[in-house]
């Protein structure tokens, strides 16, 4: 079966996505990682991985739970305030534990990202790593996806995130979000263009 436009435009979208959060992973020893919502959880679609980066194992597909990670953090600080109490009283149902750690921290989490443009999230999901994340909407994906990043907390710790790890992030944030909202049709005309007339 052939493959069709918009499929191949969107793998050439991953893969674009893929190099830009692999440049990074080499500048800093973590994963870095795109992920998109699943119910109460968010799905890693692409990863870059320092070779050094200790701690962390993450690969696509790989799921992270909302309610104890930075990205999940970022994703519901992101969402309206109606749909993101929607989605605490379906956790407050299904997995209580789960909406007692995102619940307290929503309006701190709305507030970094209204300042600072990003959420962190120190040793929650584990002691041993701190992380940083930036949600984005994606037109292509129709809801808010997240660029993150998890570092070991004993290197990185919360001053050192500001400080270093931010401003990398929001780089690569700003450039992801040009990718989602130019790459279908900048893919199509850089394609059209070197089409033979």
């Amino acid at each position: 079966f052939p493959i069709s436009t918009s499929m191949m435009r969107g793998l050439q979208l991953r893969h674009l996505i893929r190099m830009r959060l692999q440049e990074v992973a080499e500048q800093l020893p973590g994963t870095v990682g795109f992920v998109i919502p699943d119910r109460f959880h968010l799905v890693y679609l692409e990863v870059g991985r320092a070779a050094n980066a200790i701690g962390l194992s993450s690969t696509s597909g790989t799921r992270i739970a909302i309610a104890s990670t930075a990205a999940g953090h970022a994703y519901a600080a992101a969402l309206a305030p109606e749909v993101a109490e929607a989605l605490l009283v379906d956790m407050e149902r299904e997995i209580p534990e789960s909406a007692k750690l995102l619940r307290p921290r929503l309006d701190a989490d709305r507030y970094s990202l209204r300042e600072r443009g990003y959420v962190t999230s120190c040793g929650l999901w584990s002691p041993h790593i701190n992380g940083l994340a930036i949600p984005l909407w994606s037109p292509h994906y129709q809801t808010y996806v997240v660029v993150t990043i998890g570092l070991l907390s004993n290197i990185y710790d919360e001053m050192r995130l500001h400080k270093d790890v931010a401003p990398r992030i929001l780089e690569l944030s700003a450039s992801i979000r040009t990718l989602l909202e130019d790459g279908e049709s900048a893919l199509f005309s850089r394609r059209a263009q070197s089409a033979p007339a």
